[in-house]
């Protein structure tokens, strides 16, 4: 669900589970890309994984920490505090909505440590998280198959994607490889880039620019962030085999969770009022959707036999398609 063409009794009526807010930039690409290359591409991902999952996508933030990048005429570059603040306030404005988790997406590397502050300052319990697209699970691995080393600034990978995006041609003006990165070149002035870099990338080949692949590894990246929000692992421990059974039983006849499996029996050690304890239990995981995941959070704490219950949820990289189709059908 796209929140800016929605409706605010669809917001109301919608599962809140993840909210993506896709990030990029207003920063040079040379003569090869336009000035919001990242957050075309950000943007684009994350509405594509939004009619995908059904989870909701924020407006993009053109806006980015760019300042080595400010010797370029059309760079826009926001301080780090400024920066950092403003993603606070977002995220706390999506958990005031109700929504679970908020996924932070990047197209600009720059964006990180404002990012990362922001999180670190976000009271419990909403989950925020910060990744680069290409940080995604396979997409570093899927990226070099289709075009190598992809350098560091004006990449071949964001290149293609971002014109097969735009539906346009490659401008070409510069059809060689930009040089590569001498040292730490992120802590670079806008003087020393502009100097080292006239072109102003860094590492890509223009050589290998294809919308194809372009469009391929979009795919590929849509697919995988997919299947990050859609398909969660929760996991809960229980004193016998019986009772995690029973839990895990129940779960699935409700719909919350399309299969449980628990495990043989574990061994514990751990604190508890003040001593160190051990003790034998079970392992419970509930394999759901991201969708369902706060209703079966609440009703396992609800329903735990615990004073204080273990339930971790762990995202899964990976989902084979007709699996996943089955676990839409029974999850709801």
């Amino acid at each position: 669900m796209n929140l800016i063409e929605s409706m605010s009794a669809e917001v109301e009526a919608s599962a809140k589970g993840t909210v993506l807010l896709p990030l990029g930039s207003l920063e040079q690409h040379g003569t090869e890309a336009p000035l919001g290359c990242d957050g075309i591409v950000a943007e684009a991902i994350c509405r594509l994984t939004g009619e995908r999952t059904g989870c909701s996508v924020l407006p993009c933030l053109y806006f980015g920490n760019s300042h080595c990048h400010t010797g370029f005429p059309g760079t826009f570059s926001l301080s780090l505090e400024t920066y950092s603040a403003l993603l606070s306030e977002i995220a706390s404005e999506a958990f005031r909505n109700g929504f679970q988790r908020l996924i932070m997406l990047s197209g600009h590397g720059g964006n990180r440590r404002a990012a990362e502050t922001a999180i670190d300052e976000l009271p419990p319990p909403g989950r925020a998280q910060y990744l680069g697209y290409w940080e995604l699970p396979g997409a570093s691995e899927e990226e070099e198959r289709l075009f190598g080393k992809t350098g560091y600034h004006i990449t071949t990978s964001e290149v293609s994607m971002v014109w097969h995006i735009l539906g346009r041609e490659v401008p070409g003006a510069f059809a060689g490889r930009y040089p590569p990165a001498n040292d730490d070149i992120s802590a670079y002035s806008p003087e020393k880039w502009r100097e080292t870099y006239p072109l102003g990338g860094v590492g890509g080949d223009m050589g290998r620019v294809s919308t194809e692949s372009g469009k391929t590894l979009l795919e590929f990246l849509v697919r995988t962030l997919s299947n990050e929000i859609l398909i969660e692992a929760i996991t809960s421990t229980y004193t016998t085999r019986e009772e995690a059974v029973r839990g895990g039983g129940e779960a699935v006849r409700l719909h919350m969770a399309a299969c449980a499996q628990v495990t043989s029996e574990i061994t514990s050690v751990y604190h508890w009022e003040g001593k160190i304890k051990s003790g034998r239990e079970f392992q419970l995981k509930l394999k759901t959707l991201s969708t369902s995941e706060s209703q079966l959070i609440g009703w396992l704490k609800e329903k735990h036999p615990y004073k204080v219950a273990e339930i971790l949820v762990i995202p899964l990289s990976y989902v084979a398609p007709d699996y996943l189709a089955w676990m839409r059908e029974v999850v709801h």
